[in-house]
């Protein structure tokens, strides 16, 4: 292996993992292994996270920490010697490195299930079309193109004096929670989207449900986004509801 491993982003490492792993369609399969015969130093690359990949794969499967301070250990139903134990300790000093190089992505923070529901089913709210209208409306629709753009932040900061003219206006508080989901507040998104409930006509009642359960599921909260899902007509709210109530039986 060589000594310095060259840099994975991580791109690579999620590729790499999701084909060893048997996840990738077989035509991205197929794809990937084309890629691997003319890139050599993608396939440099591959080979030595696959060598990575399944040294820890099969030590957390077979081996304790103990085990490599024995003077032999039994793997895979092999009497290894002391030559190979030092094998292992190379790969684990491989990983300290990589680790160390900002490349151990995949072995310190894989995200859990619930990040990856939310990275699957979250989208930002479109949001309303941008039509200027009296002084007042001027304000809310000024902020509303700051979060088209993706501006979250100062919509939110626009959208925030309005509130507090109006702090039970249902489409100030479902925007206000869409902007602060969307920027990675999801405490705050909570109790916008939960004002918004209170409103039973509002026309924004299936979709506080769902981004409320997002919101929920992001911050670990699964019996009460679970039960924001069901309270919703939502397609991708079912949807979402099915992964949720599999991985909880």
């Amino acid at each position: 292996m060589d000594k310095n491993p060259k840099y994975l982003s991580e791109k690579e490492q999620d590729l790499f993992e999701e084909y060893l792993l048997g996840r990738l369609s077989d035509e991205e399969a197929t794809q990937f292994q084309q890629e691997l015969k003319i890139n050599p130093e993608l396939s440099e690359k591959f080979q030595e996270f696959k060598a990575l990949f399944r040294a820890v794969e099969e030590a957390a499967l077979r081996n304790t920490l103990e085990d490599f301070h024995n003077e032999t250990v039994t793997f895979k139903g092999i009497n290894t010697s002391k030559k190979t134990r030092v094998v292992f300790y190379r790969i684990a000093a491989g990983i300290a490195v990589l680790i160390a190089l900002g490349t151990g992505y995949w072995l310190t923070n894989r995200p859990n299930s619930n990040e990856r529901l939310f990275e699957a089913y979250f989208s930002p709210d479109p949001g309303l079309p941008t039509v200027m209208g009296t002084q007042e409306n001027y304000a809310f629709y000024e902020a509303m193109v700051d979060y088209k753009r993706g501006e979250y932040t100062t919509a939110i900061k626009k959208w925030e004096p309005l509130l507090g003219k109006k702090p039970q206006n249902d489409t100030l508080n479902y925007f206000l929670g869409a902007a602060s989901l969307a920027d990675n507040l999801p405490n705050k998104a909570i109790l916008y989207f939960e004002t918004v409930l209170k409103h039973k006509e509002s026309l924004f009642i299936d979709a506080s449900h769902f981004y409320l359960a997002l919101a929920q599921l992001k911050e670990g909260q699964i019996s009460d986004a679970i039960k924001n899902l069901e309270a919703s007509k939502d397609q991708k709210s079912k949807q979402l509801l099915r992964q949720l109530q599999n991985e909880e039986e």
